[in-house]
């Protein structure tokens, strides 16, 4: 049986295909529409414009997930929505245009199903205790565990393109500008009271594009394969960021460009939103992960919905 979870976040907008069996739940195809939502809000609204590209955008997935024989599609939505006045207009205009219900979730419950993909993902390689965080375009969902279990979560107000149209006035930011991004995620970290410089739990798990882009840039410029998990130590984020911004290093410039187009004005955000973060859970290895949201949400929606290997109506 084929489930179609589509993520609607502030800056893409994905689709995940999984097979699911009565033992397993396996990803078989990925989509990815580069959208940017947020920068279509205007004073707390989404924009007619904007829902117009959030309508067709879902449509487009959803007649995709029919072509590949999806039974079931599940759309939900994150901080790209939440955040928004008009949110209930804006659902039911997706439910008109596509005729499927948008699932609005909360902070608490975008950090579960995204710890709840880590754990799938990782497996037995997952530490006994840690961090797990989740940064997207429009916020970031952090979580504390032990023992594969969730022990306090919290959703915060970073996110990368968010801190980009806030802090950012070029493609890439200016030393004051980092300071600045800097100075407003480390005070937003200091407001959780799980997260402090004492934790000294070594790594920390991440998942999201943001992450995925960092790896892959990085494992191209010191030439290692890129596999999942990818781990990179914080000084060598620190490295990495001040080429692409402090030294103007120009062949870094170059690799970024031509592999990660789309995220060329959100990485530098990243970076320093990330070094912050694990300075102050004092976390020395950051490990990328191949997990999303998408994994915990396929794995709810199809226990909530007793989705098994059968098809629908027998």
């Amino acid at each position: 049986m084929r489930i179609a979870v589509i993520d609607i976040g502030s800056n893409t907008i994905k689709m995940t295909i999984f097979n699911k069996t009565d033992t397993s739940l396996t990803g078989i195809m990925n989509k990815t529409e580069n959208t940017g939502l947020i920068s279509y809000i205007e004073n707390g609204v989404l924009s007619e414009k904007g829902i117009r590209v959030l309508c067709d955008t879902v449509a487009g997935l959803v007649s995709e997930a029919g072509r590949n024989s999806c039974f079931y599609v599940y759309p939900f939505a994150t901080a790209s929505l939440r955040k928004t006045a008009n949110y209930a207009d804006v659902l039911e205009r997706v439910k008109k245009k596509t005729g499927y219900d948008v699932e609005l979730l909360s902070g608490k419950e975008e950090a579960s199903f995204s710890f709840d993909g880590i754990v799938k993902s990782m497996g037995e390689e997952l530490a006994p205790e840690g961090f797990t965080f989740d940064m997207g375009g429009g916020s970031t969902e952090i979580v504390s565990f032990k023992g594969k279990e969730l022990c306090d979560s919290v959703s915060l107000e970073i996110g990368v393109l968010a801190l980009y149209n806030s802090f950012v006035k070029n493609i890439l930011p200016t030393k004051r500008e980092l300071a600045k991004i800097k100075k407003y995620t480390k005070k937003i970290y200091s407001q959780v009271s799980f997260i402090n410089g004492k934790n000294k739990i070594g790594n920390i798990y991440m998942v999201g594009g943001t992450g995925k882009a960092i790896s892959k840039l990085h494992a191209y410029l010191s030439n290692r394969p890129l596999t999942f998990p990818y781990s990179i130590k914080r000084n060598e984020l620190t490295s990495l960021l001040s080429k692409l911004v402090c030294e103007s290093d120009h062949m870094t410039m170059i690799t970024a460009i031509r592999e990660i187009p789309s995220r060329i004005h959100t990485i530098c955000p990243g970076l320093i939103a990330i070094t912050t973060l694990m300075e102050r859970a004092g976390a020395d290895t950051l490990t990328v992960t191949e997990a999303s949201i998408r994994e915990g949400y396929a794995m709810h929606v199809a226990k909530l919905n007793r989705i098994e290997n059968e098809q629908p109506g027998k």
